[in-house]
């Protein structure tokens, strides 16, 4: 009876998570009718992840929370590209004649924006991406590649914020339900940027969800309202410039078309690794360089299945992309990835090399600390590697 419960839960997962998530989130506005729980989708997240994979779940969600080395140009992408969008916008509503926003915040209390930036994260991203990046994204992106994942959650992301909309000191009270198609059309939008910045950075919760999802937040209250510090602490309501926000919806828009086009005319661009497709489930995959510092996994469709963050670019020593009883594995510089799962970061090896099929099952060699052990189908055996006797001629 519970494996029967556990195998429902793991097939309908995603639906699991909206459920909770919203039950959670949605409880003080449903029974005293204001309120709002921020944390509801981290949490759901969190659920949803122990019921259906356990301590090696969380271990990868935990390790792509912490993964930072994604170098500077998608930090600098996670930091300020929505709030470039959002200066563009305001250029243009300038020229329309409704002239600018306040700035009070830039204005007044600049020297407060690191600090804001960080309490932020607390209020918003870190009550949200560990369901949204961090169980939803990677669950529907296996089944339904990265656009209709993204679109999937857009939606999903923005019904969930639909308490707000009936609070008077809100924003998205400010927004109005009249706007609510382009709230939710921002959100898919916003939806997009953030798995593409996602999927650039390696699977980086940290930089492609947090970070991105805190400086959206952070540029639209610093730029499109009147709040500072001292206003917010003293209950001054916060005052939104629609008619930015419309044009900037209209922006990212045309943003997002261009980073759809860029995934379907052929995301694998730079430098061919020099390893053939291999054949998996009745589907071809490829690998190949994405730009200069992630190598990626897709399939005949252009679906991306796993990228991997590395400062070796297209000079990366891959050794071995290989399919086994629909099972693919890839080795290179020290690192096993199988199936899109890195298995040094699964069991916590330092090194792992030298795979190899042994009887149809897999083979390789690992390094933990100062041992050097061994790894044959999928269990790690008690022999060291130096008490083997072998021949390698």
């Amino acid at each position: 009876m519970k494996s029967s419960i556990l195998a429902l839960l793991k097939q309908h997962a995603f639906i699991v998570f909206v459920v909770l998530a919203v039950l959670i989130s949605w409880l003080p506005w449903y029974t005293t009718g204001t309120g709002f729980l921020v944390f509801g989708p981290s949490i759901a997240g969190v659920i949803v992840i122990i019921m259906t994979s356990g301590k090696d779940g969380l271990r990868d969600m935990g390790q792509r929370a912490l993964r930072w080395r994604v170098g500077f140009r998608w930090w600098a992408v996670a930091l300020f590209f929505t709030g470039l969008i959002l200066l563009f916008s305001i250029a243009i509503n300038a020229l329309l004649g409704y002239g600018f926003p306040s700035f009070a915040f830039l204005r007044q209390e600049w020297y407060l924006m690191p600090l804001v930036f960080l309490i932020t994260i607390i209020g918003g991203p870190l009550g949200e991406e560990f369901g949204w990046r961090g169980f939803a994204l990677p669950n529907l992106q296996r089944k339904w590649g990265p656009i209709v994942a993204s679109i999937i959650i857009g939606i999903v992301w923005a019904l969930w914020h639909l308490p707000l909309f009936f609070q008077p000191e809100s924003i998205h009270a400010q927004i109005g339900l009249e706007l609510l198609p382009v709230y939710v059309v921002g959100e898919i939008t916003l939806s997009i940027i953030i798995t593409w910045v996602y999927n650039k950075t390696g699977s980086s919760l940290l930089v492609g969800g947090i970070i991105l999802h805190n400086a959206d937040n952070f540029w639209a209250t610093a730029l499109l309202t009147n709040d500072t510090v001292t206003t917010v602490q003293s209950g001054v309501q916060s005052q939104l410039d629609k008619h930015i926000y419309d044009q900037d919806n209209a922006v990212i828009y045309l943003v997002q078309n261009e980073i759809i086009n860029i995934w379907q005319e052929g995301p694998l661009k730079g430098t061919d690794p020099g390893r053939p497709p291999i054949w998996i489930a009745g589907d071809l995959l490829v690998v190949g360089v994405g730009d200069q510092t992630v190598l990626e996994v897709r399939n005949s469709q252009r679906d991306l299945l796993f990228s991997f963050a590395t400062s070796f670019g297209a000079s990366l020593p891959l050794r071995k992309f290989q399919s086994w009883d629909d099972h693919w594995i890839m080795d290179m510089n020290h690192f096993l990835i199988q199936d899109g799962e890195i298995l040094n970061e699964k069991y916590g090896l330092e090194d792992a090399f030298f795979w190899r099929l042994i009887n149809g099952k897999p083979f390789y060699f690992f390094r933990k600390g100062s041992r050097v052990g061994i790894s044959y189908n999928g269990q790690f055996l008690s022999l060291q590697y130096d008490s083997i006797p072998y021949d390698w001629g």
